[in-house]
């Protein structure tokens, strides 16, 4: 029984060093200017947007443009609208309709709510799927800025990772 008790308290501190050492990780990461902020975010989405909006197709570009039109986050009720335009833009990714909408919907939304973590991951997630894997990383980053531990984030922090071939850091964050 006191075998036992040693062993499990042998493996909670290995966690707790674990988690030690990768939030001192993350925390130096961020110091060195890796990290995300709000307006290295935004600026991410800007350009994203503007580099994949003039590649949609004429029927798309009328939808997307009344989908940003409604993202004025002045107005009540925006928050729910950005949330929605994500929502379409994982929609339409995953139902494979089209190829660069998903990835401006998902910019558009994120330019306009960079501090939702639900939004901010959903844009990244969209670069991911277009190859944009650098970006993919900056953006979900961001994310586990804003809801750290999230098991989403982090699960696809690691697939971003793992796509990289960064090994460690993918098995760091599907860990935490």
């Amino acid at each position: 029984m006191r075998l036992k008790m040693t062993a499990r308290a042998i493996a909670i501190l290995c966690t707790i060093c674990y988690l030690l050492v990768a939030c001192t990780q993350a925390s130096a990461a961020q110091d060195a200017g890796q990290g995300s902020s709000v307006e290295n975010f935004t600026a991410l989405a800007e350009r994203i947007l503007g580099e994949y909006y003039g590649r949609l197709d004429p029927g798309e570009s009328g939808y997307v443009d009344d989908q940003i039109s409604r993202l004025n986050m002045d107005r009540p009720g925006s928050l729910s609208t950005a949330r929605e335009t994500s929502s379409a833009a994982v929609i339409i990714s995953a139902t494979a309709s089209s190829y660069h909408m998903p990835v401006v919907l998902a910019a558009a939304a994120a330019q306009a709510a960079p501090d939702d973590p639900l939004i901010v991951n959903n844009f990244a997630t969209a670069l991911r799927s277009i190859g944009r894997i650098d970006e993919s990383i900056e953006a979900l980053l961001h994310a586990d800025d804003l809801a750290p531990y999230s098991p989403v984030i982090l699960t696809n922090l690691g697939h971003s990772y793992l796509d990289k071939g960064m090994l460690a850091e993918a098995e760091l964050a599907y860990r935490k």
